[in-house]
């Protein structure tokens, strides 16, 4: 009897055991089964795209349309979300030489034409377009003290004169190829050279100088000065051109700049900035 009962508790916990083992089996099958992990998702291809924001184009302009270009700048980028001008003032021959050493940007800007065609035959630019005249006038100080009213009076020996660098304006060879033309000598009168027509037109305003050659666009705005106008047969025109570069690396952007210049908002931005059309 004693072995018997010895036996049956034996069994008894043997029985107990595999019940709690099979119990725990099966608390584990019906448990959730945890989802094994998703691999990351590759950026979307227009992540890895560069925004329309950050598309810039590097511009050469002239410093005697400053005002104009940046009027042309707000209306292009509002036309164009995401697209920014970069723009650098200076006189076409230091903008000439930025363009041959550094062989950057997207557009060339300048206030004659010869400077362009200097550009093109070093293969610097594509074709250009006209902009605007930029009509060579005298700058004198309001109400004209010095009483000078043509070319020839700029030889008086009172009058003081400040004309553009020829090697680093546009201005300043025309001016010297318009005294050729009329055979003015006025060499002795001029007491200092500059590289932008404003600079000039600064000159004449603090009565540095009595007179000088610039443009009439940039005399339309300027406070205390005015200009006495060169008649045509005397004077050399200047045309405003306008040119994509040869290595710019966005020509679709380029291409709708210099749309955007031929039409009636970029021709408006020039003229209310006192430029004449270049069909006058």
């Amino acid at each position: 009897m004693e072995r018997t009962h010895a036996f049956t508790s034996k069994g008894a916990k043997l029985v107990i055991a595999l019940g709690v083992v099979a119990s725990l089996g099966f608390l584990g099958a019906c448990a959730p089964q945890a989802k094994p992990a998703e691999p990351a998702k590759a950026p979307h291809a227009t992540e890895q795209t560069k925004p329309a924001s950050e598309q810039h184009l590097m511009v050469y302009c002239g410093a005697g349309m400053k005002k104009a270009m940046e009027q042309v700048k707000t209306g292009f980028e509002a036309k164009n979300p995401g697209a920014k001008l970069d723009i650098t003032y200076a006189g076409s021959g230091k903008l000439l030489a930025q363009l041959q050493s550094t062989h950057k940007g997207d557009l060339f800007i300048v206030g004659a034409k010869p400077d362009y065609e200097n550009a093109k035959k070093e293969g610097l630019v594509q074709d250009n377009i006209p902009v605007a005249n930029h009509t060579p006038a005298i700058v004198v100080k309001k109400g004209n003290p010095k009483h000078i009213s043509s070319l020839k009076d700029l030889e008086k020996p009172d009058v003081k004169l400040v004309l553009a660098d020829a090697a680093s304006a546009s201005i300043g060879r025309t001016a010297n190829m318009i005294f050729e033309k009329n055979g003015i000598n006025a060499k002795k009168n001029i007491k200092a050279t500059v590289g932008t027509v404003t600079e000039i037109v600064t000159a004449v305003q603090s009565s540095n100088a009595d007179a000088g050659i610039c443009t009439k666009d940039s005399v339309s705005e300027a406070q205390d000065v005015e200009a006495i106008t060169i008649p045509n047969d005397q004077n050399i025109n200047q045309i405003i051109t306008a040119s994509i570069t040869t290595f710019t690396k966005n020509q679709d952007l380029s291409n709708k700049f210099v749309a955007y210049l031929k039409s009636a908002e970029g021709k408006k931005a020039y003229s209310d900035h006192g430029f004449l059309p270049v069909d006058k």
